[in-house]
């Protein structure tokens, strides 16, 4: 009889247990296979552009990431009453980038544009993006401290100077700020009294265009941005450099401007 013919042998026993090992794994795939179709992990992330910003929202939500690609304009409308603009200097430069220790190269060149950036909103007269002295001068009232004259020429407060200055920029920096000058004009006043700082208004417009930035490794904990511009008024491109310097502070963790090379200052 068929009982009588089969009979256990190793080689049955071995390919019975390799069996049911293959139909075990099989039902796990596909347990596995139904439950990752049901969720949302694995999808790809939507992608939203707003205003030259674009950012990943991840299907999970469990991270995200933000890139910058184009200058953002910070020049706000302005008040009609004292404080006549508000100011807020991480509206220009990357939080994330002043207070991230290990820059890669990159970034490091990003950090300095982004400084270049303030540095010209104090002393481009008509640079309006990180103060806006022009609309103070525009809106002030008579007998306000906001507006002050000094040799000709009308200076808009930059309200908190001294606290933002300080928070921005080492001891070095704020030495210098009081004695740059363009054409023998001083852009910035500085009431050593009160500790106010000023800054001259008017439309006077950047006297050189910007070619490129260049990275330059000074140090450990420091750096320097190069800034190579070209006069705005010339025909031939001579190009000239400048530059921002950068050092993280080890007790306020975070990246200070510590010297600077403005174009076309004075006495360079």
């Amino acid at each position: 009889m068929l009982e009588d013919k089969f009979k256990f042998t190793r080689a049955n026993i071995i390919l019975i247990v390799i069996n049911c090992i293959l139909v075990i794994f099989v039902i796990l795939a596909s347990i596995q296979l139904i439950i990752s179709l049901k969720s949302n992990e694995g999808e790809i992330p939507e992608l939203k552009t707003t205003a030259g910003k674009s950012s990943t929202l991840s299907a999970d939500a469990t991270s995200s990431t933000t890139t910058e690609s184009t200058t953002i304009s910070t020049k706000k409308v302005g008040n009609d009453s004292s404080p006549y603009y508000d100011i807020d200097v991480y509206s220009i430069l990357n939080k994330e980038l002043v207070e991230k220790k290990d820059l890669t190269k990159d970034e490091r060149i990003e950090l300095g544009k982004q400084y270049f950036k303030i540095y010209e909103g104090l002393l481009v007269p008509s640079d309006d993006d990180f103060v806006n002295v022009n609309h103070l001068l525009s809106k002030v009232k008579a007998g306000e401290s906001d507006k002050i004259t000094v040799n000709g020429h009308d200076y808009g407060i930059i309200y908190n100077g001294q606290k933002i200055f300080e928070s921005i920029f080492e001891a070095d920096v704020l030495f210098r700020l009081n004695y740059i000058k363009f054409n023998d004009v001083s852009p910035l006043y500085i009431n050593s009294s009160t500790s106010t700082y000023y800054k001259l208004g008017g439309d006077t417009k950047k006297s050189y265009i910007v070619d490129s930035y260049e990275y330059r490794r000074t140090g450990e904990n420091t750096f320097k941005v190069n800034v190579i511009y070209t006069l705005a008024d010339s025909k031939s491109k001579v190009y000239k450099t400048a530059y921002v310097g950068l050092k993280y502070n080890e007790n306020e963790k975070k990246w200070k401007s510590d010297s600077f090379e403005f174009p076309n200052e004075d006495n360079r």
